[in-house]
């Protein structure tokens, strides 16, 4: 919630949970789609998901400039794997 606060609009679509073999990894793949004020922000948002407590896997990004357009800004859509430990 704090990181995406710089985001204008954003969507998460969560895939379901997937226990690894060692019993105590979960992973949860999801996508995210957010606009930026700039393509300076829209970096500050990936770093700040970077640098977080919580361990991600990148598998795709793609980051469109919206300047010109109708639109301001960036627009990013990224695919992401989060890792967890659970008892």
């Amino acid at each position: 919630n704090t990181i995406l606060s710089a985001a204008g609009n954003y969507t998460i679509h969560f895939d379901d949970e997937v226990f690894l073999d060692d019993g105590y990894t979960v992973s949860r793949s999801f996508t995210l789609h957010f606009q930026a004020a700039s393509y300076d922000a829209a970096k500050n948002v990936l770093e700040q998901i970077k640098n977080s407590s919580y361990c991600y896997l990148l598998r795709d990004m793609n980051v469109t400039n919206q300047s010109g357009t109708s639109g301001q800004g960036c627009s990013v859509n990224v695919e992401l794997t989060c890792f967890e430990y659970r008892k």
